[in-house]
């Protein structure tokens, strides 16, 4: 519920019931604050045999591959991983649908035989073979347009309009517009200046030589 996107009209006779709210004061600062929502969240929001446990130490292969990997590169990090004593390895981003960049296949959380041709399954089992445990990224809440989920359902989807902020192309076109009506502008102020800078020197010539006329005339009366 913001303020920016969410209305609900509300008839006479109905009732809304909002989600539920945590707030938590401290005299520690922030800081403190923080430390009481974990605390909570810890102790009241996890349930079941991990809500108590220890956190495994984990690696993910992110950073390593982004979205290029394949099943051999994988198993290639987990197994330095295991050999330096890590517990958990993450399959992350890029394991489903066409997931080839940040643009398309949220939404489609099949596996992608392309990268993974033995499957999910195989994977984890490689993993768990080198006493690892196996994890999986992925963002449930998240689907991107372009995928066969949005084509299929598009109004499971909550849509906002926003400003689309233009491609890298058009803002480097309208740069270079820009530019180069600033030449124009600096090019025309230069002529000008030019064709001001010829006439003055033409009519200081133009003077020069009337003057020049006039001395020889004298001249030329005064010996008669």
């Amino acid at each position: 519920m913001t303020p920016f996107d969410f209305s609900w009209k509300l008839a006479p006779g109905e009732s809304f019931q909002s989600p539920e709210a945590v707030l938590v004061r401290s005299s520690e600062g922030l800081g403190g604050m923080s430390r009481i929502y974990h605390k909570l969240y810890r102790t009241r929001l996890c349930r079941g045999a991990f809500r108590d446990s220890a956190r495994p130490i984990l690696i993910n292969n992110w950073e390593a591959t982004y979205f290029n990997f394949n099943a051999d590169k994988i198993k290639e990090i987990a197994a330095a991983g295991a050999d330096l004593g890590i517990e958990l390895f993450v399959l992350d981003d890029g394991w489903f649908g066409k997931r080839d960049n940040d643009d398309s296949s949220l939404g489609d959380w099949v596996t992608d035989e392309s990268k993974l041709p033995e499957g999910l399954g195989k994977l984890g089992e490689d993993i768990n073979a080198l006493d690892m445990q196996f994890g999986l990224w992925f963002e449930p809440e998240m689907v991107s347009p372009i995928s066969e989920l949005y084509r299929k359902h598009p109004d499971w989807c909550l849509h906002v309009i926003i400003w689309k902020v233009p491609s890298t192309t058009y803002i480097l076109g309208i740069l270079i517009l820009i530019c180069g009506m600033l030449l124009l502008i600096i090019k025309s102020k230069f002529l000008k200046r030019q064709i001001e800078l010829i006439k003055k020197k033409n009519e200081e010539f133009n003077k020069n030589h009337e003057s020049e006329t006039l001395n020889k005339n004298e001249n030329i009366e005064m010996r008669e």
